[in-house]
């Protein structure tokens, strides 16, 4: 920078004298320049609102650690912030704004995804992407980033911060909730089997969504977008042997007839769900407010594609027939970095499937190595509408997908499609499967007292083997177990060794929580409860 800004008023300097002028800059920065520094407006009294909310404040900067610490001591605001990151904090140096961040937020691991970084440089920016963390950009400092239109947080001045930093958590809130927007979601799979007519696309839409308001469930109808005129080659649209192309213009619909058929989708009360195949396509989805993207199989590595999506910040399922480990790792890697969230659907690309291709338990598979995400299955097969869900369910798949259509005899209809009839088979499978699973499998549930009452018939009591005198301490050989078990009477659940008996007991007579003297006897509700189990 030196160098150019002589070389544009024409002064020879060498490399040498570039070194020399910085480091006889650092040197006066060091001793006197530094104490120059002031603060900008509302600094104090910002802070002190932020830290009074409950935030930690922390401090990354490229200045030396020995100057910042004067600097902020001087501006009386070093006792806000909790950490104080610099360049040579650690040994070795930190090489980058990005590691310093990422050293620091990794001291506080429980609320990493918490952190917001406020700056005013691109580096401040790309620290903030590389460790996934929301950027306010500070208008007021002396970098530049008028470069970057798509930073959605600003602050012109530092009193706007606290507010700002209120959006953000609300921004939060919302994620948390989107996450929640696959459990138990069915996908009806439109696809193209509209055919180009948007009267058979809204029969089709009708139809379905009378079906999932009948059977009390949550679905999205799932439509296709591609920018056709873009996306197949120009020189290839008259290749109607390629049943791809073919299809796909047999099938085009304007962008008005799908804005209807988006439209027809949420009146109808379901989730309003695309696969964009182009990027003019993900805009088209954000223009027709849909509510979750897809992936199709295919895609999985289509990476313009998918940072398009991202973009969106919209909640992406995503099918992954056809994938290696690694491209489903670099996908979910993708999207969870960028804190977008994530349905992964176990998928055999076969249309249609057989049973025994289905590789059900790639859903174990797949909740193992991804948790923390809801796992779907996108099934193909056309034997029967009740197996394969009530076994994906049981796996602990939380959202399905199969294609839908309609029967007419204009139109041909694939045998891995499913009718109305049949759906509506599907959803009740899965009330069934629910019904039978019960409660999640990530705590123990109570038992019923049916159930408790039962097993109670099958336990064993205590009896004495011989006459028991009155302070007697029990062992082993002073009694046996057998059934049936009496109201009130100790169980082979109890522990009597070393006991006392309080009372005198008979041979073979039960021995009652009267009998011996211990906690059963004095807790009031150990007592009660005893005196109601038993014959």
């Amino acid at each position: 920078m030196i160098l150019n800004a002589f070389g544009e008023i024409q002064i020879d300097i060498t490399e040498g004298t570039v070194e020399a002028i910085i480091q006889h800059f650092r040197q006066i920065y060091d001793t006197t320049n530094w104490k120059l520094h002031s603060s900008y407006p509302y600094l104090t009294s910002t802070l002190q609102v932020l830290q009074s909310s409950g935030h930690t404040l922390a401090v990354a900067t490229n200045k030396p650690g020995t100057i910042t610490g004067k600097i902020l001591q001087q501006l009386e605001i070093r006792h806000f912030f909790s950490e104080v990151y610099s360049p040579d904090t650690f040994d070795p140096p930190f090489l980058s704004k990005a590691d310093m961040v990422k050293r620091l937020i990794g001291e506080y691991q429980d609320h990493e995804s918490q952190w917001v970084l406020v700056g005013d440089s691109a580096e401040d920016y790309a620290a903030a992407e590389a460790n996934d963390l929301f950027f306010v950009a500070a208008d007021y400092g002396y970098g530049d980033l008028a470069g970057f239109a798509n930073i959605k947080y600003k602050v012109r001045q530092l009193d706007e911060l606290p507010a700002i930093i209120r959006d953000i958590k609300s921004d939060r809130r919302i994620q948390m909730v989107n996450r929640d927007i696959f459990e138990d979601l069915f996908v009806l799979e439109l696809a193209n089997n509209h055919w180009g007519d948007l009267q058979r696309g809204l029969r089709i839409v009708h139809e379905f969504s009378t079906v999932v308001r009948y059977n009390n469930v949550r679905a999205a109808i799932k439509l296709q977008f591609r920018d056709v005129d873009n996306f197949i080659h120009l020189n290839y649209r008259d290749r109607t042997d390629i049943r791809y192309i073919k299809k796909t213009l047999d099938t085009q619909l304007t962008r008005e007839e799908l804005s209807q058929l988006v439209e027809a989708v949420r009146r109808s009360g379901c989730v309003k769900m695309v696969t964009p195949f182009d990027e003019k396509s993900v805009d088209l989805c954000v223009e027709l407010g849909v509510e979750i993207i897809k992936v199709a199989s295919s895609d999985i590595t289509d990476w313009p594609l998918l940072e398009k999506i991202a973009w969106t910040r919209k909640p992406v399922m995503v099918s992954t027939g056809g994938s290696s480990l690694k491209d489903i790792d670099d996908m979910v890697t993708f999207f969870d970095n960028r804190n977008i969230p994530l349905a992964i659907n176990h998928c055999v690309s076969i249309y249609p499937s057989e049973d025994a291709e289905l590789q059900l338990n790639q859903i174990d598979f797949l909740k193992r190595r991804y948790p923390g995400h809801v796992i779907g299955l996108s099934t193909h097969e056309y034997h029967d509408w009740q197996s394969s869900i009530m076994i994906a369910y049981a796996k602990g798949a939380r959202t399905f997908e199969r294609h839908i259509d309609i029967e007419t005899e204009d139109r041909p209809f694939s045998p891995y499609c499913s009718r109305p009839e049949q759906i509506a088979e599907w959803f009740q499978a899965f009330h069934k499967s629910r019904e039978m699973c019960g409660a999640p499998g990530t705590e123990k549930i109570p038992s019923s007292q049916k159930e408790i009452d039962y097993l109670t018939t099958l336990v064993r009591g205590v009896y004495a083997k011989s006459d028991l005198p009155i302070g007697h301490i029990l062992t082993k050989d002073d009694y046996y177990l057998a059934i049936p078990l009496l109201k009130g009477q100790l169980s082979c659940r109890e522990l009597l060794n070393d006991q006392r008996t309080a009372v005198a007991v008979k041979a073979h007579a039960p021995l009652m929580v009267d009998s011996v003297d211990s906690l059963y006897n004095h807790d009031k509700k150990l007592r009660e409860k005893l005196q109601r189990r038993g014959l």
